[in-house]
Order: structure tokens, then sequence, then C-alpha cells
């Protein structure tokens, strides 16, 4: 499996892609949050987990 992370201004997302034929097995996209670093870390680390 591949790990791919987006980190943005108005985004957080997570995909995992097969290896084999890139197609994308799992995705998780969640707001960036403006409320600050440590909500922004939880964020993140919700995509990775």
């Amino acid at each position: 499996m591949l790990i791919g992370l987006d980190i943005g201004g108005t985004k957080v997302e997570g995909v995992i892609v097969s290896p084999h034929d890139a197609q994308v097995v799992h995705r998780l996209r969640i707001d960036t949050p403006k409320t600050g670093y440590i909500e922004f870390l939880a964020a993140v680390k919700e995509v990775i987990d």
C-alpha cells in the first residue's frame, strides 16, 4: 500500500493507494481547522489514524 497526505489551508486529506493498479483504496478528507495549532495537529492525526 502507498500512503499520501495532503495538508493545505482548506483541507487535510489522506489516501491509501494500491501499488498494483494505482486504485484509491481509502480516502479521508477533513476541513483544516482555523482555531489553532493543537486543533490542526488533531486533524492531521485523525487522518493518519
